[in-house]
């Protein structure tokens, strides 16, 4: 096959791409060594419990750590990302796609996501913050360094989770997003608590029962 001079450039690098996807993680099923960047374009990574590696990326792919595994960034673009037990990352992000952790997830810097939910669970540590912009932040036993916030996510504390920052929701001046989707909802339990303020730029439904808690709500739009 003969390639154009137009068409040259674009194919190699796309076959420099896809190859340097083969060659870190065969197959789909190939687990890792040690103290390695792995950086794929297409297919899933997957690592091994016990495991450290540095940076972990993927474009088009799942994520999946499993219990014990440490770690440096952690991203992907589409994919989800889901972490076993016991967990240590310096960063965690995606930007169309969930991240699911299981009990003592520990990230030494913040946590986020564009399209897609943040569910962390039990006995876990941001020692950052955590933002999404349409995605849900479900925190159950979760303890936060600074502040959490969302544009269109609802954002739900539960089981004695503390947030050391504020909560945000941001202001969304897409009329069209308003108009197709139902108010985002604020959930706070008894057991669980906010060190700063709770700082709405847009309206949010508050089920909150803590009366301290309430007295924090600043409301930062128009409420015509």
């Amino acid at each position: 096959m003969k390639l154009s001079p137009l068409a040259l450039p674009i194919f190699i690098l796309v076959s420099t791409l896809g190859l340097s996807g083969c060659i870190i993680h065969v197959g789909g099923n190939n687990h890792v060594s040690d103290d390695e960047d792995l950086n794929r374009v297409f297919g899933d990574i997957e690592v091994s419990a016990y495991r450290h590696v540095d940076d972990v990326s993927s474009v088009n792919g799942n994520i999946e750590l499993q219990h014990e595994v440490s770690a440096e960034d952690v991203e992907t673009v589409n994919g989800n990302i889901d972490l076993g037990q016991q967990v240590s990352l310096t960063s965690l992000s995606t930007v169309n796609g969930e991240i699911t952790a299981e009990a003592g997830l520990r990230v030494s810097q913040d946590v986020s996501t564009v399209n897609g939910d943040i569910s962390l669970t039990k006995d876990s540590q941001v020692q950052q913050g955590i933002s999404s912009v349409n995605g849900d932040v479900l925190l159950n036993n979760v303890t936060v360094g600074k502040d959490v916030e969302t544009v269109n996510g609802d954002i739900t504390l539960s089981s004695g989770s503390l947030v050391e920052g504020d909560i945000i929701f941001r202001s969304n001046d897409d009329n069209r997003w308003q108009n197709s989707k139902q108010l985002p909802t604020l959930k706070i339990d008894t057991s669980s608590s906010v060190a700063g303020k709770i700082i709405l730029q847009r309206n949010v439904i508050l089920e909150i029962d803590n009366a301290e808690l309430l007295s924090k709500v600043e409301r930062q739009y128009s409420q015509k």
